[in-house]
């Protein structure tokens, strides 16, 4: 658009305060006046107003990490999934109180008035721990051994057999279908993600590790700290990152990938999408002319043109047929 002879010269960060009070990087470069504009988009900044000028926003950022979503994300829960908290604490309830009963019905028939119809023989064992063992005993399917008299005892009998029937049934089906399905994908935000067991990796950009140096979000913040800690291990660039998330159990946050690692792919955003746009020293005749010429790239078509050239997406999965998918080390572990 314009008649200008561009030299490049190249910045090793988007530019920080040193302990001096001076600025370093791109910004300080700027700030010199060593380069009449900031090639990199930046995101404008209340510590920019001093040494810079903002022209107009060129693109828009969004950070995300990618992951290949594991099949099961806590082994450790990986039993008690099947029902919710409450449906538990419902199934133990259930069981106090059939055993209640149940110890109580046993009472009366070892009662004495009650062992003239059965003889002089102890019927049943009344005891509290024998009537919790009964009943937890026929809820694990393991059956019982006593001999019910009375129509109640058995009835209460044939009612927890029901019930641990119907339990039993829905545990193995979601167990089962569970193992020999796709797992669904629950990971999709960034808290979900930091409470999950997911080794993280960043691209080693500077753009990226400002957006988390910046953040004041509570799980973003979180996920920078466990990042930090283990600086050399989680700071990498982009080879050593995709290597490491074919491999799974590894989130990297920006190689080829076969049709089956696409398809497992998850992406989660860490960030809001951020304009972002050069910059020049203050008071620079190239202001409005910079400003001028990315509005008309804009309007005619040229950044959406180039936007889709150097601004990755995740590919389609392709149709593919689910294949059978084996329990692994982590499902069989759990037992």
């Amino acid at each position: 658009m314009y008649n200008f002879n561009v030299f490049l010269q190249h910045a090793n960060s988007l530019g920080y305060l040193n302990n001096n009070g001076h600025w370093e990087g791109a910004i300080g470069m700027i700030n010199r006046r060593e380069v009449d504009i900031a090639e990199s988009g930046f995101q404008w900044r209340k510590e920019y107003y001093d040494v810079a000028e903002a022209t107009t926003n060129s693109y828009a950022s969004r950070v995300k990490f990618i992951l290949q979503h594991p099949k099961l994300v806590d082994a450790s829960t990986v039993f008690t999934e099947p029902f919710e908290n409450i449906v538990w604490i419902c199934i133990v309830v259930v069981c106090i109180v059939a055993s209640y009963f149940l110890r109580h019905i046993f009472t009366a028939e070892n009662h004495e008035k009650v062992k003239v119809n059965f003889g002089n023989q102890a019927i049943n064992d009344d005891t509290w721990s024998n009537s919790v063992l009964l009943v937890f005993g026929i809820l694990f399917q393991q059956g019982y051994s006593t001999e019910p008299m009375l129509t109640s005892s058995r009835i209460l009998t044939l009612s927890i057999l029901i019930f641990s029937v119907l339990v039993s049934q829905f545990y193995s089906a979601y167990i089962v279908g569970t193992l020999l399905t796709e797992a669904p994908k629950t990971i999709k935000t960034i808290k979900q993600l930091e409470r999950s067991k997911i080794k993280l990796g960043i691209d080693d950009v500077p753009y990226i590790l400002e957006h988390f140096e910046q953040t004041n979000v509570n799980p973003t913040v979180q996920l920078y700290e466990r990042i930090i800690k283990a600086k050399d291990k989680s700071i990498m660039d982009l080879n050593d990152g995709l290597d490491l998330l074919k491999r799974g159990g590894f989130a990297f946050n920006t190689d080829i990938l076969t049709d089956d690692e696409i398809c497992d792919l998850q992406d989660v955003t860490y960030s809001r999408e951020s304009p972002t746009g050069p910059i020049v020293p203050k008071k620079s005749p190239l202001t409005e002319l910079i400003k001028i010429s990315i509005l008309r790239m804009a309007e005619t078509g040229i950044m959406a043109y180039h936007s889709k050239i150097w601004i990755g997406s995740r590919p389609d999965c392709p149709d593919r047929i689910t294949p059978f998918i084996p329990v692994d080390f982590l499902n069989f572990s759990t037992a």
